[in-house]
């Protein structure tokens, strides 16, 4: 799993990949911005994550859980 950054240049980056007990995998990309960096407005891709199949499958991967939180604080999920 890659996690490539667009337009987070100010950021620090801290995604993280995780395997759980029961065999998922979970990727946590979490970019954040220290002290008074510039902020990220509008509709702007931030991030592609590419994966590697080990054998021939259909994938449909689904973002879940997914929180957007901004300077003060104030969070939207997806």
């Amino acid at each position: 799993i890659t996690v490539n950054t667009i337009n987070t240049a100010n950021m620090n980056n801290y995604t993280k990949n995780r395997m759980h007990g029961n065999g998922t995998t979970v990727i946590y990309p979490t970019f954040v911005n220290v002290a008074d960096q510039p902020t990220l407005n509008g509709d702007i891709e931030i991030a592609t994550i590419t994966l590697k199949a080990k054998k021939n499958i259909k994938f449909n991967l689904t973002a879940i859980d997914g929180v957007i939180v901004d300077k003060n604080l104030n969070c939207v999920k997806f």
